[in-house]
């Protein structure tokens, strides 16, 4: 009995393992969201900036680092071209890790939570649509759905 006992132990940790991921991924893919929408409203309504941008999120991230989360099970394939539609602003960071991705998108976050705090809401607008458009290249990437660049008709 103990073989089926042991058997089924491995059985659930799997399981779990499963779930956790599932979760991870739903949760900071909402935190980087919530976080689009706080950059998106402060580009808008530059007088608010700094408070808009206080409210950036790192909890779920921080969360799974401190659980030892492999963020390589959010997508275990480096960017390619293909996510980033080619666009050139992207090409520095073809060929990384998930994981490299992951924690550059979160020291940006803190950085520019930092600087928008020291430095008047002006100043924040350039690394705050960089930010954003990092963001979205990044949700497509955990999502593994390409960028597509839309050509405005005249």
């Amino acid at each position: 009995m103990s073989f089926w006992k042991e058997l089924f132990d491995v059985y659930q940790q799997q399981l779990q393992s499963k779930r956790l991921a599932k979760g991870a991924g739903r949760s900071l893919i909402q935190e980087i969201r919530i976080n689009l929408s706080l950059m998106a409203e402060a580009l808008q309504h530059p007088e608010s900036c700094a408070a808009l941008l206080a409210n950036l999120e790192d909890t779920a991230f921080r969360h799974y680092c401190q659980q030892g989360y492999e963020f390589e099970q959010l997508n275990p394939q480096s960017l390619n071209k293909t996510t980033t539609a080619a666009i050139p602003e992207f090409n520095q960071y073809l060929q990384q890790s998930t994981e490299e991705l992951i924690y550059r998108a979160y020291q940006r976050v803190k950085v520019l939570k930092a600087f928008a705090a020291a430095n008047n809401a002006k100043d924040s607008q350039r690394r705050i649509q960089s930010l954003l458009r990092y963001h979205v290249m990044l949700v497509a990437h955990v999502q593994s759905q390409p960028l597509r660049l839309s050509h405005s008709r005249s």
